[in-house]
């Protein structure tokens, strides 16, 4: 018998495919940290085990489309940290953590022309090993990641850019990483990976304590929230939010935010990737009125063990404004895995994410005019059909003409 064929028709459904695009970076072991200058014309980003800023020239599209490479002090000297200036337009803060330093560079026109420092402050002692840097008003913030030599701690500094002799030094656990001002109370929050805690010093302002060490108050993460506290940022909704990366067995997708009481308030992934996500860095997208926040959460495999199958992904993720319930939870998952995803970069053009151990860059394009993602990972109908999309009728509209 001739079997029937029956057109399985409907109304249209758009699916928005995946868009990801790696790209090599001149050899090195660790690269780390990025920005976008000139108008975002350009990326610069940092390798710190030969101390190098990369400058990537980049399309009308935001494609890279040449990098050149530039020595930063010695070989030795430890480059890592990379944020804009605020106060100097199209300028860079560094940090050269080896000689424990923070550099203000001014990028080149294009990658080809070399970058020039235009100011060099010494992190006073008994401060040591500037990781990541901060520019709030007159002052630099960092994060000495390093034990001191005199006394053998980790400290939290704030320096003023016009009189580095004027500062103020706060002990923390070890291993301080990024630190954050509270857009609502001004006061200070370094996230400390190695003991899962977030040092609050308050506050940002005021005078200076310069040789009399300050002692901040300490926030611990719950257990059963996970640990290990990395990534920081300011928020859509003017609280700081943070990530979970976890250690060496799977971490647990979670990601919270600290509110004007420092009390904290943790959001979890629910999509197969996401709940056992270990998240490393975060960012977010500008938020319009009426609409979900839209949160953006790199997952590296950095602290995992091999036998732990981790994801190097960026999960887009939107959110309730007022509950903080995820609507929508989409993930990206990197060409090449085991790279050691480091940190992403928000643009109008596109998401850009470091690798670590595989100096690559990744350039995702997300359908980012939309409020929210039209496949939800974490909803049922994805869990019960994988990825699909709910219509016997499709549509691919197209980001941009490649």
């Amino acid at each position: 018998m001739q079997p029937n064929i029956t057109p399985k028709t409907g109304a249209p459904v758009a699916a928005y495919p995946k868009h990801i695009v790696e790209y090599p970076l001149p050899n090195a072991r660790m690269t780390h940290e990025l920005g976008v200058v000139n108008g975002g014309r350009m990326i610069v980003l940092s390798q710190m085990d030969d101390s190098t800023l990369v400058q990537l020239d980049l399309d009308d599209r935001g494609r890279p489309v040449n990098a050149c490479s530039y020595q930063i002090g010695n070989a030795t000297s430890g480059l890592h940290g990379v944020t804009l200036s605020t106060a100097y337009e199209g300028d860079i803060w560094v940090t050269l953590q080896n000689d424990s330093q923070l550099l203000r560079i001014t990028p080149g026109a294009s990658a080809s022309q070399c970058p020039r420092v235009q100011a060099v402050i010494d992190v006073p002692k008994p401060g040591k090993g500037p990781h990541c840097v901060s520019e709030f008003g007159e002052d630099l913030w960092c994060s000495c990641k390093d034990p001191s030599d005199e006394t053998g701690d980790y400290y939290v500094c704030r320096i003023n850019k016009a009189n580095p002799g004027a500062f103020t030094l706060w002990k923390v656990p070890k291993s301080p990483v990024f630190v954050i001002r509270h857009p609502q109370t001004g006061e200070i929050f370094a996230s400390i990976d190695d003991n899962s805690k977030i040092a609050r010093c308050a506050p940002s302002d005021g005078p200076y304590c310069c040789g009399e060490i300050q002692t901040p108050e300490l926030l611990s993460v719950p257990a059963e929230q996970g640990r290990t506290v990395v990534g920081m940022r300011a928020g859509p909704d003017g609280n700081i939010w943070f990530v979970l990366l976890g250690g060496s067995d799977a971490g647990t997708g979670t990601f919270g935010r600290i509110q004007p009481s420092a009390d904290l308030e943790f959001v979890r992934l629910s999509g197969q990737l996401g709940a056992t996500a270990g998240l490393l860095h975060l960012t977010f997208a500008p938020h319009v009125a009426g609409q979900d926040f839209r949160a953006y959460l790199l997952a590296s495999d950095i602290t995992k063990e091999v036998s732990i199958n981790q994801p190097n992904a960026l999960f887009d993720v939107t959110l309730d404004p007022a509950t903080l319930a995820i609507t929508s939870e989409v993930s990206f998952v990197f060409p090449t895995q085991y790279s050691w995803a480091h940190r992403v970069f928000y643009t109008e053009k596109g998401l850009y994410c470091t690798q670590l151990r595989t100096s690559g860059l990744v350039h995702i394009r997300p359908y980012v005019e939309h409020s929210s993602a039209p496949i939800n990972e974490g909803g049922a109908y994805y869990s019960d059909y994988g990825w699909g999309v709910q219509g016997n009728t499709v549509v691919y509209p197209q980001l941009a003409q490649e």
